[in-house]
């Protein structure tokens, strides 16, 4: 079990920064950073530095402060202890989510104009059909797994559709999809790699496998539209190429489970905003904002700072990794009145929600994933009023990337 920070124990260090083990940052998160603020707006974790101030978190991600790379694609991943070499290896020094400048401009701009709001807002039908069908056959009378029967297939098959693929082919993908992003947090054990490793090299034959039917069968859906720009452009290499559908895959399935897992465990938990929902559907997008808020399924993003940075006195040295810490950031007073409150109705906070990120590389699907969340919801409220927490709702684990919802156990009364 993590050691958590202890009351009391916490202090500044010279340098102006709370320094702790990233054993202490892997227990009770929300109140050792709750803690850590009131001293210092950056914690020191081994060699990382973490933004955990609210104010300074939206200023560095907005500003040109920082570079997500300091000398080549994926280092932070290999400096948290992943082989830098493998199929796990060739996706985070390949993919849009860990580049910089010109290499980030030159993967993401494809991504950007197939995301657009226009082309995917006439996926709205299908998507809130998707929401009630998998909603109707959901078990009456018995106690299951939402994270599993419902959040997990969802997201999954729609990411299936958008990319072109058969969204009976899900389940093929999901598992691997899951197991890869548990890689993108520390710690790095050897056992989990395998796995990991297993589970990448079995996506890149899927990826390869969906671009070369598409290069020889062209159809009307996003994975021929960017291979074949980007085989026309020819400012890809094949690596690249797999490794951006690949993010595509990934980036639509786990998060977008993760946050609809959490948002329905809140709802249930606060019984009488969802009652208030059901009742008033238009308070949905604030449900999914404040969901993703109080618990968000992606807790930072971890970039490296491209001068010497002073935070209120706390200094952090040019070419050190940053963390910039939303979980932190999103829990904090100088930015959210009563932060630990979970209230749909928030109207304060900043006008991006942290979460998606900032500057260049805020989330490109954000508005497919507010999409399918609000769908969610709906189709839940709808076809499935009576839902209900089986079992307390047990929080997320996990102080940054990708964060590991638990499973949340419910009932639907017949």
């Amino acid at each position: 079990m993590p050691t958590p920070a202890a009351p009391g124990t916490i202090s500044v260090a010279e340098d102006g920064c709370v320094h702790l083990t990233f054993e202490e940052l892997l227990g009770d998160t929300v109140d050792v950073f709750a803690q850590c603020r009131k001293l210092s707006p950056v914690i020191k974790a081994g060699p990382i530095y973490l933004v955990i101030s609210g104010p300074h978190v939206i200023e560095l991600l907005s500003g040109s402060r920082m570079r997500q790379v300091k000398q080549f694609e994926g280092e932070m991943m290999v400096m948290r202890g992943q082989p830098a070499t493998g199929p796990m290896a060739d996706f985070t020094h390949n993919t849009v989510l860990l580049s910089n400048g010109p290499v980030h401009s030159r993967r993401r701009a494809p991504l950007v104009k197939a995301f657009a709001r226009p082309v995917l807002e006439r996926l709205r039908d299908y998507v809130r059909q998707e929401a009630r069908t998998i909603a109707r056959a959901l078990p009456r009378n018995q106690v299951f797994d939402f994270r599993e029967l419902y959040a997990s297939p969802y997201p999954a098959r729609i990411i299936s559709t958008v990319a072109g693929l058969d969204p009976n082919e899900w389940r093929r993908f999901a598992r691997h999809i899951y197991t890869m992003t548990s890689a993108l947090a520390p710690p790095f054990d050897e056992e989990r790699w395998k796995a990991v490793e297993a589970s990448a090299e079995e996506m890149f034959k899927f990826v390869a496998e969906a671009l070369n039917d598409r290069r020889a069968h062209p159809r009307q859906d996003f994975i021929t539209e960017f291979v074949t720009s980007a085989d026309a452009a020819g400012d890809l290499t094949e690596l690249e190429i797999r490794s951006q559908v690949l993010g595509v895959i990934l980036g639509g399935s786990d998060t977008t489970r993760g946050g609809l897992t959490g948002i329905m465990g809140l709802l249930l938990e606060h019984a009488a905003q969802w009652a208030d929902v059901k009742a008033d559907p238009t308070l949905i997008p604030g449900a999914v904002s404040e969901g993703l808020r109080f618990e968000p399924p992606v807790g930072g993003g971890t970039r490296f700072a491209a001068v010497d940075i002073e935070l209120d006195g706390a200094r952090i040295p040019a070419g050190s990794p940053i963390e910039v810490n939303t979980i932190s950031a999103m829990r904090d007073p100088a930015l959210y009145l009563d932060p630990d409150t979970f209230n749909i109705r928030r109207t304060d906070g900043p006008r991006l929600l942290p979460v998606f990120g900032g500057g260049a590389h805020r989330c490109a699907g954000e508005y497919l994933a507010r999409m399918e969340l609000e769908e969610a919801l709906l189709a839940i409220a709808e076809e499935c009023p009576a839902i209900e927490l089986a079992a307390p709702r047990q929080p997320a684990r996990g102080y940054t990337a990708v964060r590991e919802m638990q499973p949340l156990m419910v009932r639907i009364p017949g």
